[in-house]
């Protein structure tokens, strides 16, 4: 009940700050270069203006292997994010896309370079599932969805209560707990874009965290 007594509260202000920076919206200004990629061999990727607005397109090659977190990140920062919001569209409907992550990272190897999740410190795992149902953390059937169609998306944070309230089109849908809550987790570092089935393709918009 708290944290649905939270959430409008939330929704109504929003973010007052985008931890991205304006860096997902994908418009004529972004600079793609802010995102870092994991492997950067499997994907082709561009930005689609139409006016002020745009989104990037993200397709997973043929030739890809089937990997968990291997597109791309944007590092923000260890701090608490209450709000995610997202337009996000997917081609398919038999394959599993449009994975978004929010995780934290080794910031060490980062700077060396390298990519590394911290172990069991996700809290966000969303995903368009096999048999067209959305997917989010640990729930398997929430929401069926139409291939091709443009999607709204928003998920307010209870750090206190280690729970996330989902918004699909405006309308609740359900509560669910972060992906690792025995982890009691503090903080968050950074969000992740990929598709884990190879031949697959996203769209994503106006993203901010």
């Amino acid at each position: 009940q708290k944290l649905v007594i939270l959430i409008t509260a939330i929704c109504a202000v929003a973010s007052a700050v985008d931890l991205l920076n304006g860096k997902g919206m994908f418009d004529e200004v972004t600079d793609i270069n802010s995102w870092k990629w994991v492997n950067q061999s499997a994907y082709t990727s561009s930005i689609i203006t139409n006016g002020t607005r745009g989104y990037l397109t993200l397709t997973k090659i043929k030739d890809s292997i089937f990997k968990f977190d291997d597109g791309m990140y944007y590092y923000f920062g260890k701090t608490q994010p209450e709000h995610i919001h997202l337009n996000i569209l997917t081609r398919e409907g038999t394959k599993e896309t449009g994975d978004i992550r929010l995780v934290n990272i080794d910031v060490n190897k980062m700077n060396s370079g390298n990519f590394s999740k911290i172990e069991e410190n996700d809290l966000l795992f969303f995903r368009f599932g096999f048999y067209n149902y959305i997917r989010v953390n640990l729930e398997d059937l929430i929401k069926s969805f139409e291939p091709a169609k443009w999607y709204t998306l928003d998920f307010i944070l209870s750090w206190e209560d280690q729970k996330m309230a989902v918004y699909i089109d405006n309308k609740y849908v359900i509560t669910v707990a972060f992906f690792y809550p025995e982890s009691n987790i503090k903080s968050s570092n950074a969000i992740m874009l990929y598709n884990l089935t190879p031949d697959s393709t996203i769209k994503v918009g106006n993203l901010q965290v």
